[in-house]
């Protein structure tokens, strides 16, 4: 307590009066409560003390404080938290009230604690919560925050600086890209500026080491937008080698006038595969050779990534060859084809081959096939028979041979077997022979063009002399027709066994009977004897046309063995030693002895019957 009078400290007092002295006291801060005050009164050496009681009332003392600059920063889109100091300094507990003033639009406040109580002496803490959204504008704004209650109050002005908001976006209709070798792969990305004022944008690319892969090109790293404004950039790739997998790229959109604005997007890069299929639709799937089957075709991408797909059709001209460029997913129109039938086309169910070769990945093949039919188609004949060695002539006691030759006209396969039919083929026994494989058969089986020999034996089974017209069939089965063909007549003649001799028949018509004859031989006995006579008077005879004779004599022998008759089938002549050739298999036979030609013989080595002439 401090205690002081304001009158004099003496008094004068009549006796019997009362006197009084004028103190004023004031109590140290903090102080509250009774308190004695004492006073003492002396006189004459008589001293009287007196102890007062003073109640020190209680009373609050606050004050706040903030920021050292009182100044408080927010950015658009943002918030910031500024802390406050309370400190009651009085005698008194308070309990006080938060208070603030002078916001702008677009901007709220949170106070950590709108009423809060501090004892006598106390402190506490609070903070103020200042939430920007994106259209509060730019500019300084004078704020009052304060606390008051129970009859005490303090206040803080404040400057709340509003700055300009930095904001960046960037967006593409597909996060997806699939680059492949053929063409640049373009993704257009949308830049947008959603700041208050006007900034500059850098974009960078992270290729997380896609580079070994695939190049890119950004059409621009850097962008002026004014507020609100958006600009589109294309980004482009394309594969350069072969062999990734899927991977990751990034691009990052930066502020220039704010380095923790950033915006990233996130795109996916695939590796192209390819894949195609192909759709056939035949309108004409028959035709014979020389003809054509038409139709139309239609291909789709079926792969993930532009691609460029040739179409072919191998070993055929369809007039189809051709490229055609697709999206993945997409198909082609309708391609009419028609394909032309080779003139020599054998007969029966054909493949055409459609063929589609991917551009981008050269290993990728896809084909479908479309069978169609080549019709059976042949001429007036379905095989043509030529024979040889007719006309056909034997002796009675033997047999001849000839040969057919049988091809194939259409162009398909055919079977079928081989027949004699005409006057006379009851006079002999007819054995056929395959000479392709030497088996005694009349069937045959050929593909188109091929052609076949047979040879046919006609053995005589009269001993007069005869005569038949023949002719050869060739009945052929081709898919379910039967069809034949025929040769023209031609003749096997048998001659009969020799006659005695009745008469002598001469040159020019001239025949004589038997008794003329026999006159006719006595006088030739006579003219011969007669001629001899001459001969043997002859005396002049030189021995160069005795040579003479003699070479004319040889020349004449050669000629008459020139002059044999040639060999028939499986015919052949005894040398002088007795042995003999078989003309089928060349091997040297002996016969038995005592043979003498003509005569048949079996040959032990090829078992074919051998017919020995003169």
């Amino acid at each position: 307590m401090d205690t002081e009078f304001d009158s004099l400290s003496s008094v004068l007092v009549a006796a019997g009066d009362v006197a009084s002295w004028q103190v004023s006291t004031d109590a140290d801060g903090g102080v509250s409560g009774i308190i004695n005050q004492g006073f003492s009164v002396t006189y004459a050496g008589q001293t009287v003390e007196l102890s007062v009681p003073i109640n020190v009332s209680a009373v609050g003392d606050l004050s706040i404080t903030g920021p050292m600059d009182s100044r408080i920063q927010l950015k658009p889109s943002s918030d910031v938290i500024t802390n406050f100091t309370l400190t009651n300094s009085g005698t008194a507990d308070l309990t006080v009230v938060a208070y603030l003033s002078g916001l702008p639009a677009g901007v709220e406040s949170e106070v950590s604690d709108s009423s809060i109580d501090i004892p006598a002496g106390g402190q506490a803490e609070v903070s103020l919560t200042l939430l920007a959204d994106s259209t509060v504008a730019a500019g300084s704004y004078s704020l009052t925050f304060a606390y008051g209650g129970e009859g005490v109050s303090d206040s803080l002005d404040l400057d709340l600086q509003v700055s300009h908001r930095y904001a960046v976006k960037t967006s593409a209709t597909n996060s997806q890209v699939v680059a492949g070798p053929l063409e640049w792969e373009e993704l257009s990305i949308d830049v947008t500026n959603l700041g208050s004022t006007s900034d500059t944008i850098q974009l960078t690319l992270d290729d997380n080491g896609a580079s070994q892969w695939y190049e890119f090109e950004l059409s621009s790293t850097s962008l002026s937008l004014t507020s609100g404004e958006a600009e589109t950039v294309t980004l482009r790739i394309r594969e350069k080698s072969a062999g990734s997998e899927d991977l990751n790229i990034s691009i990052t959109a930066s502020s220039s006038s704010d380095l923790e604005v950033t915006d990233t997007m996130v795109i996916d890069l695939a590796a192209l595969q390819s894949g195609a299929s192909i759709t056939i639709v035949s309108d004409d799937d028959s035709a014979k050779p020389g003809d054509s089957v038409y139709g139309s075709v239609i291909i789709t991408n079926t792969g993930n990534g532009y691609d460029e797909l040739q179409l072919t059709t191998p070993n055929y001209n369809c007039g189809v060859s051709q490229v055609i460029a697709l999206e993945a997913g997409a198909s082609s129109a309708a391609i009419p084809w028609s394909c032309d039938i080779g003139g020599d086309e054998i007969a029966g169910l054909k493949e055409l081959p459609f063929r589609v070769t991917s551009q981008a990945r050269s290993t990728a093949i896809y084909e479908e096939s479309e069978i169609f039919t080549v019709e059976e188609v042949w001429d007036d004949q379905l095989v043509a028979l030529v024979v040889g060695g007719t006309p056909v002539s034997m002796p009675s006691s033997g047999g001849s041979s000839m040969t057919v030759t049988l091809t194939n006209l259409a162009n398909a396969d055919i079977t079928g077997s081989l027949s004699t039919l005409g006057a006379g083929e009851g006079l002999f026994v007819i054995e056929w022979k395959r000479l392709s494989d030497n088996e005694n058969t009349t069937d045959y089986s050929l593909g188109p063009g091929q052609s076949v020999d047979f040879a046919i034996k006609f053995n005589s089974l009269v001993r007069t002399q005869e005569k038949a017209v023949l002719k050869i069939r060739a009945t052929s089965q081709v898919g379910e027709t039967t069809f034949s063909d025929e040769t023209q007549d031609f003749t096997v003649s048998i001659t009969g066994p020799a006659m005695p001799p009745s008469g002598i028949a001469l040159p020019f018509g001239i025949a004589i009977d038997n008794t003329n004859s026999i006159y006719a031989v006595l006088s030739g006995w006579g003219l011969a004897i007669l001629l001899i006579t001459y001969i043997r008077k002859r005396k002049t005879v030189t021995a160069s046309e005795e040579e003479e004779t003699a070479d004319e004599a040889d020349q004449t022998e050669e000629v008459e063995e020139e002059e044999e008759s040639p060999l028939g089938y499986n015919e052949c002549r005894m040398d002088d030693g007795g042995k003999i050739s078989c003309p089928s298999c060349n091997s040297r036979l002996g016969v038995p002895r005592g043979s003498e030609p003509p005569f048949r013989f079996t040959c032990p080595s090829c078992e074919n019957k051998i017919r020995v002439v003169e």
